[in-house]
């Protein structure tokens, strides 16, 4: 009986232990950076104009976040459906490839979108 004991105590131990186990990436992200600024308007307008071939990840952040909130997400994007970018969250990252454009709105105001992609 002891011996099925520390069996499942060791089971459970080693169980818990792998669910727990940080994810590492084996190849970093070190071969190009590219920044932009777009601006946008009542407009739906990719962010950036032009991806980094190879893009693996991008981030936005609404550089006038203080007074406009910025609303991202697909072509269609609205103030309805988009990820609304505000002075309580300025930022945004997102992995995806070149092959995936983000457009960004906002209410009408001209505002900076600053962009930086990784590969």
């Amino acid at each position: 009986m002891r011996k099925r004991l520390l069996l499942l105590i060791l089971i459970l131990t080693i169980c818990s232990t792998a669910l727990a186990l940080p994810v590492y990436r084996l190849a970093p992200l070190t071969i190009q950076i590219k920044s932009s600024t777009t601006t946008v308007a009542g407009t739906a307008v990719k962010v950036p104009g032009t991806a980094l071939a190879g893009r693996e990840s991008v981030a936005l952040y609404n550089v006038t976040n203080a007074t406009e909130t910025v609303w991202c997400g697909g072509s269609d994007v609205s103030s309805a459906n988009g990820f609304p970018l505000t002075s309580s969250a300025p930022a945004i990252t997102i992995d995806l490839d070149d092959s995936v454009d983000v457009y960004c709105i906002s209410d009408g105001t001209s505002t900076d979108v600053r962009s930086l992609e990784v590969k």
